[in-house]
């Protein structure tokens, strides 16, 4: 009870450091390369990558530099790999559930999600989170099919040495408990 009233203090502190720091952070760009390809030989794996800016690698300069890239770099020294990429800067789980849901409905060996960071800086709860996130992961089920779903963790908030300090602590605690959430509850 204290904590949530010490938090309720904090709130507006954090709120105008996160419009300054937001408003003059360097936007970064996505990198260059297509979304969708074929790579290697071998049995063929068909994998979804679906999330924000985590999942599509902002801040690299070519999708290969990208955590995706070098999964399917790695994946195509056994395996023909044809991957997807659906991921957008800025998105929500919900607004990334609703570009999922515009895919063709073709079935994927595996899905790697990467949502959350979007939800805690928009101030999202973590109830409406829960439920988008719930929602994306029964949608992939139905639709994809998927032989296992991967669920990357929120990032280290507290680890970013350039948000400002309150806020850096705000949104520790954010990801923290949606981080927990995502591993009492894996779902595949």
């Amino acid at each position: 009870m204290i904590q949530k009233i010490l938090t309720s203090l904090k709130l507006p502190l954090v709120f105008v450091q996160g419009v300054y720091f937001f408003n003059k952070m360097k936007k970064l760009a996505d990198p260059d390369g297509s979304r969708t390809g074929i790579a290697g030989q071998g049995q063929t794996i068909k994998l979804l990558v679906i999330g924000d800016s985590s999942a599509l690698g902002v801040g690299c300069k070519k999708m290969e530099e990208t955590s995706t890239g070098v999964l399917v770099k790695q994946l195509s020294a056994t395996y023909q790999v044809n991957y997807h990429i659906c991921a957008f800067t800025g998105y929500t789980t919900a607004q990334i559930l609703a570009a999922v849901k515009q895919l063709p409905l073709t079935p994927f060996d595996y899905v790697v999600i990467s949502v959350g960071s979007n939800d805690i800086v928009k101030g999202n709860s973590l109830k409406k989170w829960k439920q988008h996130s719930d929602a994306l992961h029964a949608y992939i089920e139905k639709n994809f099919n998927p032989k296992k779903i991967l669920m990357s963790a929120i990032p280290p908030f507290q680890k970013l040495p350039t948000l400002p300090y309150l806020m850096r602590h705000y949104l520790a605690e954010r990801s923290q408990s949606m981080n927990y959430y995502l591993m009492a509850h894996s779902h595949t």
